[in-house]
């Protein structure tokens, strides 16, 4: 227990310590007080949780109503402040207009390069995922001729790749022949043409026929009888 007195009339007493800033009122004189946190007797209502909370919210407004905003971007540099905000929008724009901005190609000349680049880096499985979904299996089989070709010609990572409509048009078929001239980066000689059948699939990607490829590439690789 703690012992207590009426800082009005003196009456003494006590109180459990779960008292502290609980309202108390002496039985003598019938004055309002009460203990504070340091065990000090005060006069008065103890401050209530929703007073604290008040004050506490009173003190936020106070600290909002205090900040300058013009200030603190004056305080910002200069570099972080048109810096950051035009990278970002530098890799907004390449995200979505990419494709279209970084080649200047069209998308069946992109696709034909891209499906010749998955050859020269011996990425089969990217190679087969251009192909269309009913040409999985012809794919894989191409690759493997596409690829001996490459390794016998020793085509590079920088070889330079050159896809011409051959055959088609882009704006009305959903069929178009691609030649791709496949050379080496810095000279001419035995440069490698490729011929790519593309289909418009459902989404309105081209997609490699490998199909069609295929049996044109093994029809060009065997040798003509005499």
């Amino acid at each position: 227990m703690i012992p207590i007195e009426c800082p009005k009339c003196g009456r003494g007493g006590s109180v459990p310590p779960d008292r502290l800033n609980a309202r108390l009122v002496c039985k003598a004189c019938h004055t309002v007080f009460h203990l504070d946190n340091t065990g000090r007797m005060v006069l008065g209502e103890p401050e209530s949780f929703d007073m604290k909370t008040n004050k506490s919210r009173a003190d936020e407004v106070s600290s909002l109503a205090d900040f300058d905003l013009a200030q603190t971007w004056n305080d910002i540099p200069a570099a972080m402040k048109y810096g950051v905000p035009g990278v970002l929008l530098a890799v907004i724009l390449y995200l979505n207009f990419g494709s279209m901005i970084s080649s200047g190609k069209a998308e069946h000349e992109n696709r034909a390069e891209a499906i010749l680049k998955s050859v020269i880096s011996n990425n089969k499985s990217k190679f087969v995922a251009f192909a269309t979904p009913d040409s999985a299996e012809s794919a894989e089989s191409l690759f493997d001729l596409l690829h001996g070709d490459v390794e016998k010609g020793q085509f590079g990572s920088d070889a330079l790749i050159s896809p011409q409509l051959f055959n088609g048009a882009p704006e009305k078929d959903s069929d178009l022949t691609m030649l791709v001239v496949v050379s080496k980066n810095g000279g001419t000689e035995g440069p490698m043409t490729v011929t790519i059948p593309l289909k418009k699939g459902s989404s309105g990607d081209w997609l490699l026929d490998a199909t069609s490829a295929l049996t044109a590439a093994q029809s060009a690789a065997t040798p003509k009888k005499k």
